[in-house]
């Protein structure tokens, strides 16, 4: 995807059951040109029935904050 930089699956080490997908990009402009693009549903099909709902959607959008 033009301006994704990489993406990481994350294992909680003290859930066996417990995963995050982490995907890393350019900018917020490059996220949302590809969200709102054909290709984002298409793309991330896989990881739907993986969904949690416990926090009331099943993804988030971070900017950094900081880098040190």
């Amino acid at each position: 995807m033009p301006g994704m930089l990489g993406s990481e699956l994350l294992h909680d080490v003290h859930d066996p059951e417990g995963f995050v997908g982490v995907s890393r990009w350019r900018d917020l402009d490059a996220f949302r040109l590809w969200e709102h693009g054909e290709e984002h549903r298409d793309s991330t099909a896989a990881l739907r029935p993986y969904r949690d709902y416990q926090r009331g959607r099943p993804f988030a959008v971070y900017r950094v904050a900081g880098a040190y």
